[in-house]
């Protein structure tokens, strides 16, 4: 598949999430009796850490289905933690103007797409070419949920999400 030039920039390579990160935060999470509590604990420490992130994920849930809330939930609390895992202190607070920003990144990105690239080119794939080991996760869990839960707008947060991270990592110094 070609991916045409849309107004999504390439993250930097400072900025891509290892594939081992990952790996350890899915390790820490497991898939037991108690992956919920472990989920719990780690959105008590991103409303300490990234609190406009929590408000974020506490907002999106309000509108889901209870299935989309859980595949949202899960999902979102394991993006960051990745990211954390990944970068530690070059990780930087994620505020609203960065959230906004992300946004309208996107929705930018889909217009020149819709105009300008071939059909099929989107741009989840992009930030796929970005983030190759956090969207790999996501598409996996969102493709096992597929009729469980409107993945669609759970994708959509992710989205938003990844490149709100991915901004947000600090160049080492």
């Amino acid at each position: 598949m070609l991916i045409g030039h849309g107004a999504l920039e390439p993250a930097p390579g400072y900025a891509v999430v290892p594939e081992h990160a990952v790996l350890a935060v899915l390790r820490e999470l497991g898939d037991d009796d108690l992956l919920r509590s472990r989920l719990d604990r780690e959105f008590r420490r991103l409303e300490a850490e990234q609190p406009t992130l929590a408000d974020m994920l506490s907002s999106e849930l309000t509108g889901m289905d209870p299935a989309g809330q859980a595949l949202a939930y899960y999902l979102f609390l394991t993006v960051c933690a990745s990211f954390r895992e990944a970068f530690g202190a070059r990780l930087g607070e994620v505020g609203d103007l960065d959230l906004d920003r992300a946004i309208e990144t996107l929705l930018a990105d889909g217009e020149v797409r819709s105009q300008t690239c071939i059909a099929g080119s989107y741009s989840q794939d992009v930030v796929a070419l970005w983030q190759p080991a956090v969207m790999r996760l996501v598409h996996a869990e969102i493709d096992a949920a597929r009729g469980a839960a409107d993945a669609d707008p759970v994708l959509q947060v992710l989205l938003v999400l990844v490149v709100a991270l991915t901004r947000a990592v600090a160049a080492p110094a």
